[in-house]
């Protein structure tokens, strides 16, 4: 749905790196949901993922600061109180997507969060100070991403 004057070629590699991702979080997405269901509690699902992902995070950053040194001179102050907002918004979401994984199957959940995704993304773009706008072919594209989702949704009918 990329068109336009804001359109550039992307690199394949970078696609093969975003599209592994995808991927993994579909993994991410199922084994939450059976974490969930063995536990029957998301919290554990949502603790678990998070347990995990900062093991993963520290031994990372531990590597990188042997290479080069970290330097962070100051944090983002209360002014800027919004940058601190993505841990409780990555938790709210792997919460949720723990507990409606099993209703919904990966396929949809995932095409229900790429759909937020969208209308998240065309929201900002279009309201916020600076933002790209909406150019036709996007908003056809974003359109047809929220098609594909609610005909995924749809009951299967049966033949008579």
């Amino acid at each position: 749905s990329v068109s336009g004057k804001g359109a550039r070629a992307a690199d394949p590699l970078l696609l093969v790196l975003v599209v592994s991702a995808g991927f993994l979080i579909s993994l991410q997405q199922a084994v939450n949901g059976r974490v969930r269901k063995a536990t029957g509690d998301a919290g554990v699902a949502t603790l678990v993922n998070f347990l995990g992902g900062t093991a993963v995070l520290l031994a990372l950053l531990g590597a990188r600061s042997l290479l080069h040194p970290l330097q962070i001179d100051h944090w983002p102050g209360a002014s800027q109180w919004y940058l601190y907002l993505g841990g409780p918004i990555g938790a709210t979401f792997v919460a949720v997507a723990a507990t409606v994984v099993r209703q919904l199957g990966v396929l949809r959940l995932g095409l229900a969060v790429v759909a937020g995704q969208l209308i998240g993304a065309v929201a900002m773009d279009v309201a916020l100070p600076g933002g790209a706008g909406l150019e036709l072919a996007t908003g056809i594209g974003a359109a047809l991403t929220l098609v594909a989702v609610a005909i995924s949704g749809r009951p299967a009918r049966t033949r008579t």
